[in-house]
């Protein structure tokens, strides 16, 4: 794998992609980008128009990112207050660590009051950790019971906020594998390593960047990217350091198509520290470049393998009764006349996949439907497990729906359940604005990502739900992939254009 992923560094950036509105009957939909929440950090901190926090809420929101991240403590109320009445997410709240045995304080002691405002919020808590010579590993004893104790305070006063270990130049933690060395020795579901780019290529050799993510990937919670020149560039003084994301020469599109082919579907941050001039330039040229990028990558079919042939049921079994191919799509249809009183699943027989990435397309008039990922079979064309939910009236879809605990997560939510089976909610967005993407009565295409403890799905390229599932005894790993024909009211759902890249599964 590792080889594969290093050859992307030598891909150049396309920058020519036409993305289109909808699809053709024989093709995929064509998405707006890999779905990753894009957000921009450090945007205000050389900005020339000084913008208050409000006015960088309005440009963040006008120029489409996600939402930003936030330096250290202060006016984190207002930050919040700003963000949530512009509709954005505030992703990160920086924070310094100091492991020195006689610092005091070891952080700023305003965390404990704060944390509860982050609570539902999905943030990370951001972690700067200084006070010993960079990558000594005598500052680990130190250094994993801070992070511990601080891990502590957000599980207790702010559920679902997560421990991001931020490598950064200088310090202590300078390195991404001092990021995987402290986390791994923490030992907590809620923390993880953070990869940024501008910090990485001064510490590390570029060619190595595909393996650190690769080592990261089972707790890598951010990524942080910018437009630089080459590594060694940047180590002699001689290259641009952090600029917009459409400038330097080191090739960002094969960053992110590392991150892609390593199934990363977590948050991906802009650096913009140090760039001069007024922050509204930098930031619409970087959004500009992120959607060439991510619409080509997210067009990119390498590696996907079609399971369905558009003909017949190769590959396929079911009740006969129910399933069949019409119009070159696997379709099931219930009417008044011949109603449908049992569940009846049609069953992929191509293995259990673990880890992957699937894509379908389907098109669903009345009822509800689904698909569903790593799961059982029963008898009587019957399944337990995960499912991609769909409904005609747009209730569920987008919604992870599992049998046992029924409402995994919903469309806009982010759900983490504990090993206890402990479940915190966060919000990644709002449900009514995302069901805007839903195509009714007409072709969609679910994107489902599923990897380690992480289902991520996306509709038409925009992430709907996200479940992180550490349950002991009911989070799957692996299992069968089934399309749901639903008892009750009369329906017709189609599926297509069905296609599957399988991943090495991750050790977690």
């Amino acid at each position: 794998m590792l080889p594969r992923l290093a050859l992307h560094f030598v891909l150049t950036l396309l920058l020519a992609v036409s993305v289109g509105a909808a699809s053709a009957a024989d093709k995929p939909i064509s998405a707006p980008g890999i779905g990753n929440p894009f957000f921009a950090l450090c945007m205000d901190t050389h900005d020339a128009k000084k913008r208050t926090l409000e006015e960088q809420a309005a440009l963040l929101k006008e120029l489409g990112y996600d939402g930003c991240g936030h330096l250290w403590l202060d006016q984190l109320p207002e930050r919040l207050k700003t963000l949530d009445a512009a509709g954005l997410r505030l992703f990160q709240v920086y924070l310094r660590v100091n492991i020195k045995p006689d610092a005091t304080p070891a952080y700023d002691p305003r965390l404990k009051e704060l944390l509860p405002l982050l609570k539902g919020r999905d943030t990370q808590l951001a972690l700067l950790i200084g006070g010993g010579k960079p990558s000594d590993p005598a500052g680990d004893p130190r250094a994993v019971e801070l992070v511990g104790e601080i891990a502590g305070l957000a599980a207790d006063l702010a559920p679902g906020v997560r421990v991001a270990l931020y490598p950064h130049v200088g310090d202590w933690l300078q390195g991404v594998d001092d990021a995987i060395r402290i986390a791994e020795k923490v030992n907590r579901p809620n923390v993880g390593a953070m990869f940024n780019l501008s910090h990485a290529l001064k510490v590390h050799d570029e060619n190595d960047i595909p393996d650190l993510l690769a080592r990261a990937r089972p707790r890598l919670f951010a990524v942080t990217i910018n437009g630089s020149d080459r590594g060694a560039q940047i180590r002699a003084g001689r290259g641009q350091w952090i600029t917009s994301l459409d400038g330097g020469s080191f090739d960002t599109a094969a960053l992110l198509r590392t991150l892609r082919d390593l199934a990363y579907t977590g948050p991906i941050g802009l650096q913009c520290f140090g760039i001069p001039g007024d922050a509204r330039e930098h930031l619409a040229r970087s959004i500009q470049a992120w959607r060439r990028v991510s619409a080509e990558l997210y067009s990119d079919e390498a590696g996907f393998k079609p399971i369905f042939n558009g003909k017949d049921m190769t590959g396929w079994a079911g009740d006969a009764e129910w399933w069949g191919v019409k119009d070159g799509c696997l379709t099931a249809q219930s009417t008044p006349e011949h109603p449908c009183k049992n569940q009846s699943y049609l069953m992929y027989r191509g293995g259990e996949p673990a880890d992957f990435d699937l894509r379908a397309q389907w098109r669903l008039l009345g009822g509800n439907s689904g698909i569903q990922i790593r799961s059982r079979e029963l008898p009587g064309w019957d399944t337990r497990g995960y499912q991609a939910d769909m409904d005609d009236a747009g209730v569920w879809t987008g919604a992870l729906f599992e049998h046992m605990r029924a409402k995994i997560a919903m469309r806009g939510e982010q759900t983490w359940f504990a090993p206890n089976g402990a479940k915190t909610i966060a919000s990644i967005g709002d449900a009514a604005e995302l069901k805007k993407s839903i195509r009714a009565r007409d072709w969609n295409e679910y994107r489902i990502v599923a990897c380690g403890n992480e289902i991520t799905l996306y509709l038409n390229g925009v992430m709907m739900s996200r479940t992180v599932d550490d349950q002991r005894g009911l989070a799957a790993r692996k299992g069968i992939i089934a399309l749901q024909n639903h008892p009750g009211p009369p329906m017709k759902v189609e599926f297509k254009n069905i296609r599957l890249k399988e991943f090495p599964p991750l050790p977690y």
